[in-house]
């Protein structure tokens, strides 16, 4: 049996979703993806052609807060469909920024799972890869 693999790979609707809400509001906004929107070269280099910038979850105290004009909105800090911590939020807008969510709703449904379980007085072992939101 020949087995050939696709040079390019389907993504999951919650990626896709992302993209297309990315897409969207870098038409008319600057648009920082906070983390790596998706794990993809080929739309890496089309979000690039949009201008859309990169850059990190954490910290946000390492950028400073946006310097807006009175009747202009701040750029747009995006989180990625994998989702972000409530004291990661916080802190975002805390400085001043405007964030956009773009989590995928099955990650938002596991994490409202683990919150309500550590509410409940359980303390579950999570695992996953180190720095990968």
């Amino acid at each position: 049996m020949k087995i050939t693999l696709a040079e390019n790979y389907g993504m999951c609707f919650g990626v896709r979703d992302a993209l297309r809400k990315t897409y969207d509001l870098a038409a008319t906004n600057t648009v920082t993806v906070l983390g790596q929107l998706v794990h993809n070269p080929a739309v890496d280099a089309q979000l690039d052609a949009l201008g859309v910038e990169r850059g990190e979850l954490h910290p946000p105290g390492d950028v400073p807060a946006p310097d807006t004009k009175p009747g202009q909105s701040p750029p747009i800090m995006l989180i990625t469909a994998h989702g972000a911590a409530d004291r990661d939020r916080q802190a975002w807008r805390q400085r001043g920024h405007r964030l956009e969510d773009t989590s995928c709703p099955l990650v938002r449904k596991a994490h409202n799972a683990l919150a309500q379980l550590v509410l409940s007085g359980h303390f579950p072992v999570v695992i996953g890869k180190r720095d990968h939101v």
